[in-house]
């Protein structure tokens, strides 16, 4: 009779099921891989469509396969906390803040993962194994040719052959795509994002390296797997990405000593090794030397890029400690981060609109809690636990090496998920999973092997599965047919509606991206036409304005058709429909990309159109709400300088209350004050705001005089304390030294009772610049209205000599220009004799009568027939007379 199987080894013999839905998900990673489309504005939203519609089918095909026997134990050890990620999230979604994302991620997180499971479970033999494996390779290394081929200028070739003439007049589509790969290299491949491409090719680079490395049977393998590692190796380079080139290098150490624990297996092939890593150590000391500048350059950019990480992951931290069980929801980062985001992101080349912390693990702590990122780590180390048990035991060499080149993978893109946010994109995520999924299925067949060669063979009949050796337990290998049965029931009853949910939303969200790219691309055209052809442009904001209408009807969580149908209102002058948009934006993300910021903006145009008091006043305070929001979430200097000019234009209205007025005059100096004293990193902001420090010095003087004339004498401090603070940063830190800016904050010293301050101010100004009649103009101006008349005439007298020598160096040729210069580009300068005479004054005052005279007297010698000098015996006249007196005083 024939030998009855039990029910184990039955799951484990392939099944035409299993090599149907392997070749199933092989499909599916090829075409998220390779698809890209012109129809949609972000070219790679075919990717996720793909995914969303086709891999939950998988699922329920995989559940009818666990159902009828046909599926291989997986290891408990990975797939209990896989469902407890899984079951984590779910609850997490229904206590969300934010339904339609939460919702959204999951399914993306659902239908990401099908590899993750299908593989192990179809995987039951080294064959299909090597097979399925080499399937992958192939389609990455077409991935790599065409990257190489794109990097290289291949798409202009094609341009000039295909379109001599330029573009076609009709059906521009192919055009429009192979131009926008011509014009950006930098998009690499068909994954279109050069450190996701690089990413994505630190799944693939061990996998190759395994093809050169281990035991071969075919010619071809490993001159496919050497074509995958130098090739690869090159585009990682070409790629800029600090991450993938630092991973890489982590890659191939730790490939080498894990490599080295399998003896015979290596060494066997010694001598190819060596020609390998010969090779591969010329030619990428080669490409460094290129490159080198370039790298120099990308490594000058760490200490920004590590500055934007942090900014980014501080609000992921904030989330967590908010909600730290279940975290704020599956994809709760996106909707939630510009309450958390530091002010000054921006400086660092931070987006407007953050849909991840560039961190998986803070990604998942902010949004799961601690126990989806407990789940998570739980995965990610029992897939490597069991990936290193199999390379370091005894086995088949050959799985050995596959699995240090699935580890070595494993390592590389966990390192980088701490910096990037490639677990999260479609590309990168499917094919995490499927890496981890390959690992698990990799170890399992070792597992198989094991229970092989313990010699433990299964009675006929139902009988449990074999016992595996004495270290290996239900964790490890855990199995029970009728539990697989129900278990397999159930979930092709749960997944089959899912799939078909997910399959409709798929095309709704391809329609979704479609009809946003149309309105798009309207709305540039409309922008482009708005000078030149108003009435045509108008046509073109409305048809855009349909598409968006028709984005949002198919997806609603499309959120960036609101924002552009929003500003496509605006251009129209349909405020209130604008308003309507962007109410409807804020339920799907209240602070998406500015938001707040244009709702002032509209509600400030809306108040100036207002019919009534009443109606004005509303969107006035509608209008300083939204201002106020926009200001807390971004430290620009035109929000900021938005929001003061609202408050500054409604402190004049006349219907607004006396008391809210001075309130938001008030307001609009201390927002102003705010921005002057801010330090702004970017070039124009810096530049814009030397030109707004300046009018506001003058604007906060103006403001303590009138409240000085309201006998308000606390505005009146701080409102001179606040000048003084600008005037500060004017001078010390944006290095302003005219004539006004000193003369400003010398005024607003005096008036603070800080005559000691502004005096050393001035001479400290004068050791950097003894020449300048400017300075010397203003200590004297500070001593007179210091009363310190004695000083002041010494002052006077030294401006006096200052003009003397500058019109002696104007008779002298070479130097004539220069004193013109500095005699005519000083404001009020004044004659020699004009000095003298105002020296006289002030030593008269000091009670000084015998300088006094010998002042003037100076003035008549050197200047006899000039009206100063008629001025001057005037002078001495009224000191000899009786009623001045002769009092003398010390001399200078």
């Amino acid at each position: 009779m024939a030998k009855t199987l039990s029910a184990y080894d039955r799951a484990w013999q392939t099944r035409p099921s299993n090599v149907l839905l392997l070749g199933f998900v092989l499909l599916m990673l090829a075409l998220i891989l390779t698809l890209f489309t012109s129809y949609t504005h972000n070219l790679d939203e075919i990717k996720p469509t793909l995914q969303f519609m086709f891999l939950p089918i998988g699922f329920v095909a995989l559940f009818v396969i666990l159902m009828r026997g046909e599926a291989a134990p997986i290891p408990p050890l990975v797939w209990i906390p896989a469902v407890g990620f899984f079951a984590v999230s779910l609850i997490s979604t229904l206590t969300t803040y934010h339904p339609w994302r939460a919702w959204f991620t999951l399914g993306w997180y659902y239908s990401a993962s099908l590899p993750f499971f299908v593989i192990p479970a179809c995987i039951k033999d080294a064959r299909t194994f090597r097979r399925f494996v080499l399937g992958y390779l192939a389609v990455g290394l077409g991935l790599i040719v065409f990257g190489l081929f794109h990097y290289f200028g291949g798409f202009d070739v094609l341009l000039e052959m295909l379109y001599p003439f330029g573009p076609p007049q009709l059906n521009r589509r192919a055009f429009d795509l192979m131009y926008t790969m011509a014009k950006n290299p930098e998009m690499f491949s068909t994954i279109l994002n050069s450190d996701f491409y690089a990413a994505y090719l630190v799944i693939l680079f061990p996998l190759g390296m395994n093809l050169v490395m281990a035991p071969f049977r075919r010619w071809w393998e490993p001159v496919m797997g050497l074509a995958i590692v130098f090739l690869g190796g090159v585009s990682i380079i070409l790629s800029e990405s600090n991450d993938s080139m630092g991973v890489t290098a982590l890659i191939v150490a730790f490939y080498l000593v894990m490599a080295s624990t399998i003896g015979h297996a290596l060494w066997k092939n010694q001598r190819l090794l060596w020609t390998v890593v010969s090779g591969g150590v010329i030619l990428v000391l080669t490409i460094l030397v290129l490159m080198w500048g370039k790298l120099m350059d990308l490594w000058s950019t760490l200490p920004s890029a590590w500055a934007a990480r942090k900014i980014l992951w501080a609000p992921a931290w904030k989330m967590f400690l908010d909600d730290p069980i279940l975290g704020a929801g599956p994809g709760g980062y996106f909707v939630r981060v510009p309450k958390y985001l530091a002010g000054n992101y921006y400086e660092n080349e931070i987006a407007n609109v953050n849909f991840y912390a560039h961190n998986q693990y803070l990604d998942v702590l902010c949004e799961q809690g601690v126990l989806g990122l407990a789940c998570f780590l739980a995965i990610l180390i029992a897939t490597l636990g069991l990936g290193l048990r199999q390379i370091v035991r005894p086995g088949d060499d050959r799985l050995r090496i596959y699995q240090i080149g699935l580890v070595a993978g494993i390592l590389g893109v966990s390192i980088q998920d701490f910096f990037s946010p490639n677990f999260r994109w479609t590309v990168c995520g499917v094919n995490h999973w499927a890496q981890l999924g390959l690992s698990i299925s990799c170890a399992m067949l070792g597992l198989r092997d094991e229970e092989r060669q313990a010699g433990a063979s299964p009675a006929p009949g139902p009988s449990p599965a074999p016992p595996l050796p004495p270290r290996s337990s239900f964790w490890l290998r855990g199995f029970s047919e009728s539990w697989n049965r129900r278990v397999g029931m159930a979930g092709a009853l749960v997944s089959l509606p899912i799939a078909l949910l997910t399959l409709v939303f798929g095309v709704h969200y391809f329609a979704s991206a479609y009809y946003n790219n149309e309105g798009i691309m309207k709305l540039s055209t409309a922008e482009a036409l708005a000078p030149s052809d108003p009435a045509r442009a108008q046509l073109y904001y409305q048809r855009s304005i349909d598409d968006f209408d028709k984005a949002i009807a198919r997806w609603p969580g499309f959120v960036t058709s609101y924002y552009k149908q929003a500003h496509a209102y605006s251009m129209l002058g349909r405020y209130d429909k604008a308003l309507a948009a962007y109410d409807a934006l804020s339920q799907y993300a209240p602070a998406y990309s500015e938001t707040p910021l244009n709702y002032g903006i509209v509600h400030r145009v809306l108040a100036d159109r207002a019919t009534n008091p009443e109606e004005m006043m509303q969107h006035v305070r509608k209008a300083m709400a939204a201002y106020e929001e926009a200001i807390s979430m971004s430290d620009k200097l035109r929000t900021r300088l938005a929001a003061a000019d609202f408050y500054k234009m409604a402190a004049r209205l006349d219907t607004a209350p006396p008391e809210e007025k001075r309130q938001w005059t008030h307001r609009w100096l201390e927002l102003m004050h705010g921005t002057c004293m801010r330090t702004y990193v970017l070039t124009d902001e810096r530049q814009d705001q030397v030109n707004v420090r300046r009018n506001m010095l003058t604007e906060l003087l103006q403001q303590a005089d009138a409240a000085q004339r309201d006998n308000n004498s606390e505005r009146e401090t701080l409102y001179l304390q606040w000048a003084r603070d600008i005037a500060d940063k004017l001078t010390e830190e944006n290095q302003v030294g005219d004539e006004r800016v000193i003369a400003m904050k010398v005024e607003t010293l005096r008036r603070l009772g800080e005559e000691p301050q502004a005096r050393a101010f001035l001479e400290k100004k004068l050791s950097e610049h003894p020449g300048s009649f400017s300075l010397n103009r203003l200590l004297a101006a500070h001593y007179v209205q210091s009363n310190q008349h004695a000083q002041a005439s010494r002052q006077y007298e030294r401006l006096a000599r200052l003009t003397r020598q500058f019109q002696a160096l104007m008779l002298k040729p070479g130097t004539a220009d220069i004193a013109r210069q500095a005699l005519t580009l000083e404001r009020d300068t004044l004659s020699e004799g004009r000095y003298l005479i105002r020296a006289g004054e002030q030593a008269r005052l000091a009670g000084a009568s015998d300088r006094a005279r010998r002042l003037y007297e100076e003035v008549i010698v050197t200047s006899a027939s000039s009206p100063e000098a008629a001025e001057a015996r005037r002078l001495i006249q009224q000191l000899s007379s009786p009623t001045t007196g002769s009092a003398s005083g010390p001399g200078r």
